[in-house]
């Protein structure tokens, strides 16, 4: 069995339910490194056999997803693209943008939303709606409970209100074809890079491809900095230096060997070689979370295993340990269905 032939069946069955009409929209609800990108484009090509004269957009959240997610995933893609694509206003059968540059874009057949939880619920959504007045509505995210949560709320209204078709790949799944791997999970009593670079070296973690994700870029700049003194190649990634994603870039070609990131770096790219997290934002919000931690389960190519570590303070370690258990719990299919952003999921 191709254990990839999930992909082509996932992108049959969103696209199906947005051609009906039947739904508010039809979601994409998949793990990060499940491959959206890849099943974006069996759905367009899918789209596309059947409308040969239709006009998509996709909808990008920043410029690191349009860069090296979207617009490289449609030029070097792992199956044949069949339409034509490029940057909003190129006048291709498929246009890839921010929503701030729906500016002069006529009406579209098939609007494609990546990140949907991110904007989905904001205005400059509904103006690119009511701009294009799409016919067909596709959202991906990797984090489906604000959807769920209105699905919930949409059935206990005695209104006539489309819900949302979601469609699921859990992270649970990609590891029973191979194509994720388990990750250890650790937990730093520190708030120091330096202690848990040194606590890495002794647990004899890989710290081989390195991640650190930061609250700020005041933090962000002081861990970079650290990193540079003791000999590592750094790309520092915020949204005041990176707007291009060159350092991002930098990272996944492996000309540096460690990423800092500030918020935006934890979405938009795939790097399988990564061996390491280093979790210093430490997020209360479960979602956010995940979408952090799922950076390491896709397979490395060489087969090594990946390390998660959280730092936090020594108060806070209880509270710490518990949410990564819920991050765990995630992974199974039956929780990521269930997970509304509130604590109902954990009593089922």
């Amino acid at each position: 069995m191709d254990k990839y032939n999930y992909q082509p069946i996932a992108a049959s069955n969103v696209l199906r339910d947005a051609l009906s009409q039947q739904y508010e929209a039809s979601v994409l609800a998949a793990a990060p490194g499940a491959g959206k990108s890849t099943i974006l484009v069996y759905m367009l090509n899918m789209f596309f056999e059947q409308r040969k004269r239709g006009r998509a957009m996709v909808l990008t959240h920043n410029q690191t997803i349009l860069r090296n997610q979207m617009l490289n995933g449609l030029k070097t893609p792992n199956i044949v693209v069949n339409f034509t694509h490029g940057e909003i206003n190129s006048n291709s059968m498929v246009e890839v943008g921010l929503p701030g540059s729906v500016e002069n874009m006529s009406e579209i057949d098939l609007l494609v939303v990546d990140e949907a939880h991110e904007y989905f619920w904001e205005k400059m959504y509904d103006k690119v709606v009511e701009k294009c007045k799409p016919k067909y509505i596709i959202l991906m995210t990797g984090s489906p409970s604000y959807f769920i949560r209105y699905n919930k709320t949409a059935k206990m209204s005695r209104r006539d209100i489309k819900q949302f078709a979601i469609h699921f790949i859990s992270a649970k799944e990609l590891l029973d074809r191979g194509i994720f791997s388990p990750v250890d999970l650790d937990v730093v009593k520190s708030e120091s890079i330096q202690d848990v670079l040194e606590y890495a070296k002794k647990q004899n973690y890989d710290t081989t491809k390195l991640m650190v994700a930061c609250k700020d870029i005041l933090k962000a700049n002081e861990v970079a900095s650290y990193l540079v003194s003791i000999g590592r190649r750094v790309s520092l990634s915020t949204s005041h230096n990176d707007i291009y994603n060159e350092e991002v870039d930098k990272f996944v070609k492996n000309q540096t060997n460690t990423l800092v990131v500030v918020n935006k770096g934890v979405l938009g790219f795939s790097d399988s070689e990564l061996t390491m997290v280093i979790d210093l934002k430490c997020s209360k919000d479960l979602e956010v979370r995940n979408q952090l931690f799922s950076r390491l389960m896709r397979k490395h190519p060489d087969g090594r295993r990946k390390y998660y570590i959280s730092v936090c303070r020594e108060e806070k370690y209880k509270e710490e340990v518990y949410l990564l258990n819920d991050v765990i719990k995630l992974i199974e299919r039956k929780n990521l269905m269930a997970y509304d952003g509130t604590d109902s999921w954990k009593y089922l």
